[in-house]
């Protein structure tokens, strides 16, 4: 069985949450909510906490299946192959959308000169060999990178408290713009999307049923983690500058000048080797997602020839997003398929199970 310990999954669900939504959400949260961004990240953390543990409670109700496994003894063959199949069409999308909007940043920040396709390429390529692993081999990657990544993520950000301007994100709270602050719940949907990784992660009696709250305090610590970006960036940039960047993060970053590392003439550099670590680790999970799904579907496919097969259609979908904007109308459109993939259909099997238990049809 692809098993993964209680640490793995929670660094499972952090990459898959942090990954590439870090870039954006700063400007995000300056256009819809300003000084109240901490509140409403937090508050939308605390709602999809609540999401996860439908997850991994149905998890921990069928050790060892996934939600395919024991959506068959819930619904049958037909229905479950149709749920299969949003599965397979939303992790597709999320793995073509952030693929392509990776290879955007670069190419823009970095690689100007460097043909954008090769880019992409070259984003695809780890993924598949990483994938091709299995699940618990990925896992044991995804826990080393998180590693690095956190620590990273909290020197750097630990600076820029130090160095930014506490002037910038006063007043803290404004009861007059309460319900601009739950209005932006809306807009920080997409950055909280990832947890449905857990539909084709099984979970053994070794996670236990701690595992429910593992996965509830993990998302709970994402939210305090975006609202740590996202108000030390208005620190560095001020919230009426972030405004203006998609990127406001590696802006705000690069800003960033550290006595002790004045060796490095572009700090962000640091941070972007973290940061493609961080989407390498989500295309990863997503793309192992995208495999399983349509493995369990077509058993007979060879899954290193169907992975390559998937890097190909993932290639070939990204030649259609040029820009950045048509990526993020694309996200937003594909958010209501997440809130499907993540609410709708784990609380309709749950429902069945407990009609099904209750009426002593399973045990």
């Amino acid at each position: 069985m692809n098993a993964v310990s209680n640490r793995q999954l929670a660094t499972i669900l952090f990459l898959s949450l942090t990954g590439y939504s870090v870039i954006e959400l700063p400007k995000i949260m300056a256009e819809e909510v300003q000084n109240g961004a901490w509140f409403t990240i937090i508050t939308t953390s605390v709602i999809f906490a609540c999401f996860s543990l439908i997850l991994t409670y149905m998890g921990t109700s069928f050790y060892e299946k996934t939600l395919y496994e024991y959506s068959m003894l819930l619904i049958g063959k037909r229905l479950t192959q149709l749920i299969s199949i949003i599965y397979i069409f939303y992790f597709f999308g999320v793995l073509t959308l952030i693929t392509k909007s990776v290879a955007l940043v670069i190419d823009s920040d970095y690689l100007e000169k460097t043909p954008l396709n090769l880019i992409v390429i070259f984003c695809i390529v780890p993924s598949l060999y990483a994938a091709s692993k299995g699940l618990t081999n990925l896992a044991r990657i995804i826990e080393i990178y998180g590693v690095i990544i956190l620590i990273t993520a909290i020197f750097f950000h630990s600076f820029m408290i130090y160095k930014g301007d506490i002037l910038n994100i006063r007043p803290f709270f404004n009861p007059d713009e309460a319900g601009t602050y739950f209005k932006g719940i809306l807009s920080t949907i997409i950055p909280f999307l990832g947890i449905e990784v857990i539909t084709f992660i099984p979970l053994s009696k070794n996670n236990g049923r701690k595992i429910m709250l593992i996965s509830f305090l993990t998302i709970i610590f994402i939210g305090f983690f975006y609202a740590l970006i996202v108000e030390t960036v208005y620190m560095m940039l001020s919230i009426e500058d972030a405004v203006n960047y998609n990127d406001a993060l590696i802006i705000a970053i690069r800003e960033l000048e550290v006595p002790l590392l004045q060796f490095f003439t572009r700090l962000d550099s640091i941070f972007y080797i973290v940061w493609l670590m961080a989407v390498f680790a989500t295309m990863s999970i997503v793309l192992y997602g995208v495999k399983d799904y349509a493995g369990k579907l077509l058993p007979k496919l060879n899954s290193n020839i169907f992975l390559i097969g998937i890097g190909l259609l993932n290639f070939i979908v990204s030649l259609f997003f040029t820009e950045l904007k048509i990526i993020t109308k694309a996200f937003q459109l594909l958010s209501y398929l997440g809130l499907v993939a993540l609410v709708g259909i784990p609380l309709l099997l749950m429902i069945v199970y407990k009609v099904r238990k209750n009426e002593g049809n399973i045990s």
